[in-house]
């Protein structure tokens, strides 16, 4: 069961479920929260392991990560996209 089953009606229940299959389907949300997350972590990750400071570089490095990133994250999309046309 979902957290949700409790509250509201099945039809609202079924309507949550609908639009948060749409939004995982796309992709693009939850991998720009992804690549989001992951940048945030990179930047404390070196601000600890600096202690306590961040120079030019850091930055420059999650920069380039988050480029990256977001290139790569479209690659998978495509490729779904172009399979379920194919299945269709």
């Amino acid at each position: 069961m979902c957290s949700c089953s409790g509250s509201g009606t099945a039809a609202d229940r079924r309507a949550v479920h609908r639009g948060l299959a749409v939004r995982l389907r796309s992709g693009t949300d939850v991998g720009d929260f992804l690549v989001l997350v992951t940048s945030v972590a990179y930047l404390l990750a070196s601000w600890l392991h600096d202690g306590g400071g961040l120079d030019t570089s850091a930055y420059l490095e999650t920069g380039v990560f988050i480029v990256v990133a977001m290139t790569l994250k479209r690659i998978p999309a495509t490729l779904i996209q172009r399979i379920r046309r194919r299945a269709a």
